[in-house]
């Protein structure tokens, strides 16, 4: 077997250069010279082009201009979208990420390579337009967009590289333009698996942002066999969690397991005559589902060892039901039968439960339209609604689903999360309609008595394709999307047109 090359040392000092060893690049002399006698003969200077990450990860975040970028544009229309970035933009955009990274080090990277402050200014621009309805991006957005992706063309350091496709990921899930960004994601992975030697910049911060954007695809349906995954090493599912910024990240890697096993199965699932998974299949199935149980008591003797605060009270909310919701799915991968939901009544419960308590300030009773403690936590991860919807569609308890669609409906912000739709809520409501014969309206739908009747199978959605024609006489405020049933007796799939009203 052949040797694996050794990567010439491209950073560090003269001397660790010249021997062709790793560097710890210390100021103003090297650890490694000075711990082996030897005269550390300093730093050459790097290109004026050229972003030197280490320097950048020892020293602390330096406070920035919030109003310029010296080295991208000074005109006061970009004095503005950074000020709109620092005080609108990066809360919103932080998640999974520590705040550091949308808060310290993409304002540190876009302030000295003017292709990261092109994307930053288009970012910003772009949340401001996403945030506010528009229906087109402005001019100055567009504009910083096309500069930085012609610049990009020229970079060759490819962590800058890494970095700005994180940005222009969330450019194109800002501009409902799914293809673009899954294209980004493919571009960031591929060159992310090929990079040999990983720095500390690659490790902390760029890594972690391509695994929390990775999910994205699959959330358009991206091709499980032909989209690649991120090939680095991750923690044990069942090592100790130190915070909930770590709880989120591993159980996102989970997340990405079980959405392309689920992606995989599903058009076989839906097929006419299906009798059960492969061998392999059920090893995978196994494998993920012993991961996830692992996370979960993990992530249950974090919250009994960590006074965690106020702030952590709806994240903690939304972990357990991501937690909840993947175990039942990934059970549930491999039936013919929507009978077979019914099983798993007391984890919807659980999760319409979880889902009131987040909406809820500590020490509040319940619920409620007007709190400001419930957050999405970030315009780009999947947030509450998205979740609730799987247990109105899932769920065929009337009463149950009735709570999870008036929760949705509640938590509706469409200007605070991307994954957030009119048309979504206006499906829910469709399919409780559709399976239990009644007609929601403009009712309280409190009114509602159920009387624990469950809908026959033959009722039963198993699943909705959204990619039905939008109606273009009423202004886009109908949209045709297709309820898919199983015919009883064939077994077959049979699909049929709904006009839902996504201004209801």
């Amino acid at each position: 077997m052949a040797r694996r090359g050794i990567t010439r040392v491209k950073t560090g000092c003269a001397t660790c250069k010249t021997r062709r060893i790793k560097c710890d690049e210390k100021r103003p002399s090297c650890s490694r010279c000075l711990s082996t006698g030897r005269r550390c003969d300093g730093y050459s200077s790097p290109p004026s082009n050229a972003y030197w990450w280490a320097q950048m990860l020892r020293s602390r975040p330096r406070p920035m201009s919030t109003t310029t970028l010296p080295n991208v544009d000074n005109s006061a229309a970009a004095g503005r979208a950074m000020h709109f970035y620092h005080t609108v933009a990066a809360p919103a955009l932080t998640g999974s990420l520590s705040e550091t990274f949308w808060r310290a080090v993409v304002v540190q990277v876009s302030s000295r390579e003017p292709v990261a402050g092109h994307a930053v200014l288009a970012l910003a621009s772009l949340y401001e337009t996403f945030a506010t309805g528009a229906r087109r991006p402005a001019p100055f957005a567009v504009g910083h967009y096309n500069k930085a992706i012609g610049l990009l063309r020229s970079t060759r350091d490819p962590a800058l590289v890494l970095f700005v496709c994180v940005l222009f990921i969330c450019i194109e899930l800002l501009r409902n333009n799914p293809r673009n960004a899954i294209a980004h994601c493919r571009h960031g992975i591929n060159i992310l698996n090929e990079v040999q030697a990983e720095s500390d910049f690659l490790r902390h911060h760029v890594v972690p942002a391509m695994h929390q954007l990775s999910l994205a695809p699959y959330c358009y349906d991206a091709d499980p066999k032909t989209f690649p995954t991120i090939n680095r090493p991750v923690p044990s599912a069942g090592a100790r969690l130190e915070s909930v910024v770590e709880a989120r990240m591993r159980q996102i890697t989970i997340q990405i397991r079980t959405a392309r096993f689920l992606q995989t199965g599903e058009e076989r699932r839906l097929a006419a005559g299906y009798e059960g998974p492969e061998p392999d299949r059920v090893r995978t199935q196994k494998s993920i589902l012993v991961d996830l149980d692992s996370w979960h008591s993990a992530f249950q003797a974090l919250k009994a060892a960590h006074q965690l605060d106020d702030k952590e009270h709806a994240v903690l909310c939304l972990l357990e039901i991501r937690y909840i919701l993947n175990r039942t799915l990934l059970l549930l991968s491999e039936t013919t039968s929507e009978n077979e939901y019914d099983a798993y009544m007391d984890d919807y419960r659980a999760v319409v439960d979880l889902a009131a308590r987040a909406t809820a300030s500590p020490g509040d009773g319940g619920p409620s339209r007007t709190t400001q403690f419930y957050t999405d936590d970030s315009a780009i991860e999947l947030s509450f609604g998205p979740l609730l919807y799987l247990v109105v569609s899932k769920c065929r308890s009337l009463t149950v689903r009735i709570a999870a669609l008036k929760l949705m409906e509640q938590l509706a912000r469409p200007r605070v999360n991307i994954w957030v739709k009119s048309i979504t809520g206006a499906v829910a409501r469709r399919i409780i309609e559709v399976e239990h014969q009644i007609s929601l309206g403009d009712l309280d739908m409190s009114n509602f008595v159920d009387d624990g009747e469950l809908p026959p199978e033959e009722r039963r959605v198993i699943s909705v394709d959204f990619r039905w024609a939008a109606d273009t006489e009423s202004g886009g405020s109908l949209r045709q999307v297709g309820f898919l049933f199983r015919d009883p007796g064939s077994g077959k799939i049979i699909s049929r047109g709904e006009w839902i009203n996504v201004e209801h």
